[in-house]
């Protein structure tokens, strides 16, 4: 059997290095809003990280209590995560906008919670909000995004959102000390929902259309055995360079032993 089962991708050359992929992000608008968007809540949220185990201690419930927030919004994560199994390219601008909506209120509910139970539970809320938001976010930069530049994209995004987690770190200790930590959860989910108000244009952004792909009737000559294409079509794609394919005559199989 023989065949071309590797080639130069096409257009790769000219889209090399990172500065590709923050080109790409910056130019397209749905993307460009997304990188605006989880800058404003990491802004406003990573704070809400540090005020975690003041907030379990004002609690009067210590390290258990802070092992309980953590345990929530995990357990959270992984249940919006498997729900956002069931979006599909037209719900994942929606639950993007409205997972991000249930972010910053849940942490405003923390921040006035007088309960320890109602603040976990928030936060627990929380947790849903961001699974589903990541996941929907990943659809979303993945449908939009050619295939040659895709992983840049996506470190040009990340690297958005730890810039915002560094300088949010930064700040923390200091609206902790000033604000306390309810009042650093209350001022963080109110900064974070600007994050809302930035994505609400992509509501309005249809999804690129997938191009199906061609379907290849059986083959049904016992001559040749055909791996994705028909043989004529195979015969086409090698000279185009695509190669993926070859047929093979009958008899040059090697028979198996008994």
């Amino acid at each position: 059997m023989t065949g071309r089962f590797s080639g130069e991708r096409r257009g790769a050359s000219e889209q090399s290095g990172l500065r590709a992929g923050i080109r790409f992000l910056a130019a397209d608008r749905s993307l460009r809003l997304i990188a605006l968007a989880w800058l404003a809540i990491v802004l406003g949220l990573g704070m809400t990280m540090v005020a975690d185990v003041p907030l379990a201690d004002g609690f009067g419930v210590g390290a258990f209590g802070y092992g309980v927030f953590i345990s929530c919004w995990g357990g959270g994560s992984v249940v919006g995560s498997l729900l956002g199994r069931r979006l599909t390219a037209s719900t994942e601008s929606p639950a993007l906008v409205l997972g991000t909506a249930v972010i910053c209120g849940t942490a405003i509910v923390v921040g006035v919670s007088p309960w320890f139970a109602l603040a976990a539970g928030a936060i627990l809320l929380m947790g849903v909000g961001d699974g589903t938001t990541l996941v929907a976010q990943q659809g979303i930069m993945q449908r939009r995004t050619p295939d040659a530049i895709r992983s840049r994209v996506a470190g040009a995004l990340d690297s958005v959102v730890h810039i915002g987690l560094a300088v949010s770190y930064l700040i923390a200790g200091p609206a902790v000390h000033v604000l306390g930590a309810k009042g650093t959860y209350l001022v963080g989910g109110i900064v974070s929902f600007v994050a809302v108000a930035v994505l609400l244009p992509i509501l309005r952004e249809r999804a690129p259309v997938q191009e199906p792909l061609p379907h290849v009737e059986p083959s049904t000559d016992a001559t040749e055995l055909v791996f994705g294409y028909q043989a004529g079509e195979s015969e086409a794609a090698g000279r185009e360079g695509s190669g993926y394919a070859r047929s093979v005559p009958a008899g040059s199989m090697p028979e198996a032993s008994a």
